[in-house]
């Protein structure tokens, strides 16, 4: 069985005469040449989907979606097309937004402090932006619409045969602003939980990459994907690039960032990635193409090697979650900091020192210390 994913980033949708919206035969043809024995095809959606995040953009969004899967379903061996996505910065609708939100954000290090509850009114108000987009991303994928709970990471689970892919989404643009700051972003711990269920391959979507989250936050969501993920997509930096990651410690996965569909430049800036996998086999390929002003051009094709599952997969399919890792490290009373927050065992417990000695050991020091019973 051969499975295609579609990789399509920073489309920036603003209006029915994008020129990007005539081209959706072009992008199924080129996804044809790359992998023609495709039987199922997942559209991955790595953010930047409207311009501004208004809810016209996202019924032009949805017009053009359904006619790409439409036209992917002429293929003559695809049977089957999902759609998974999430959010970037211009799906935030920033015409909405209130002057709480925006003073929460005057102060992100302080925001973070405080501690985020994925179901308080703090997480409402900051997510309110993106409620387009949940409309949107329910509707496009046909899926029961996120509570605010699971709108900072979720994830989805497909079947293909005897197959399944699982994608963990994760918001990192709930925090974005009009003008984005680099390291001004962050994911609150609470919702860096691996997405359960074990799967042929794991997939983790966000779209900015690392250095645009705050640089201790930044590491505990790069441990969670790296730990659970066979492959991470991004997008947002418009340039696409490919990179196998081997650690000392055993991760062993790939990045893939996404080209822009519609970038900031002229006509011909418009690219997509495509990955193939063949179960079979047990192999994979990934290809980039590049709008010609004709068609969708293969720019760069990397040959077919091993599908190699991550192994620190198995050996972190068992995880403390938060809620028990909670009541663990709970002090049983009410102690709590200048910052606002509760305290936990680990802020006030003092590890003792101790030293083992062997009884010789205790016998030498004993001596030197002119103990007459040793003498």
């Amino acid at each position: 069985m051969e499975l295609a994913i579609l990789h399509l980033s920073d489309i920036h949708l603003t209006s029915a005469h994008d020129i990007v919206l005539t081209r959706a035969s072009k992008i199924r043809d080129a996804l044809h040449g790359a992998v023609p024995g495709a039987t199922a095809c997942v559209v991955l959606l790595s953010g930047d989907i409207a311009y501004s995040g208004k809810q016209l953009e996202y019924e032009i969004a949805y017009s053009f979606f359904e006619q790409l899967k439409a036209e992917l379903l002429k293929l003559p061996l695809l049977q089957t097309v999902h759609l998974v996505s999430v959010p970037g910065n211009h799906d935030c609708d920033f015409d909405g937004e209130s002057d709480v939100r925006e003073y929460l954000l005057q102060d992100v290090k302080a925001l973070y402090n405080s501690g985020i509850e994925l179901d308080s009114d703090k997480a409402r108000t900051l997510l309110s932006v993106q409620n387009n987009f949940f409309q949107f991303e329910a509707k496009l994928g046909g899926y029961k619409e996120l509570t605010v709970q699971t709108r900072i990471a979720w994830g989805r689970l497909l079947s293909f045969g005897n197959f399944q892919l699982k994608f963990q989404c994760f918001n990192t643009a709930w925090l974005s602003r009009r003008r984005e700051l680099q390291s001004k972003l962050f994911m609150p711990p609470k919702a860096l939980e691996p997405y359960p269920g074990e799967a042929s391959v794991s997939i983790s979507i966000f779209h900015h990459p690392y250095n645009w989250l705050d640089a201790n936050n930044y590491r505990q969501l790069k441990n969670l994907v790296e730990k659970t993920s066979d492959f991470v997509f991004t997008g947002h930096e418009h340039q696409p690039d490919a990179m196998t990651i081997d650690k000392f410690s055993g991760e062993h996965l790939h990045y893939v960032e996404g080209a822009a569909l519609h970038g900031d430049g002229d006509d011909l800036d418009s690219a997509f990635n495509v990955v193939a996998f063949d179960f079979s086999t047990g192999e994979q390929r990934l290809e980039l193409f590049q709008w010609n002003g004709e068609l969708y051009a293969s720019k760069t094709r990397y040959d077919w090697g091993m599908l190699i599952k991550n192994p620190a997969r198995e050996r972190h399919l068992l995880r403390v979650n938060h809620s028990f890792l909670r009541a663990l490290n709970d002090t049983g009373t009410a102690f709590t900091h200048s910052r606002s927050r509760e305290l936990t065992l680990d802020d006030i417990f003092v590890y003792p020192r101790m030293t083992c000695w062997s009884p010789e050991a205790a016998l030498v020091r004993r001596r030197e210390k002119g103990c007459s019973c040793y003498k």
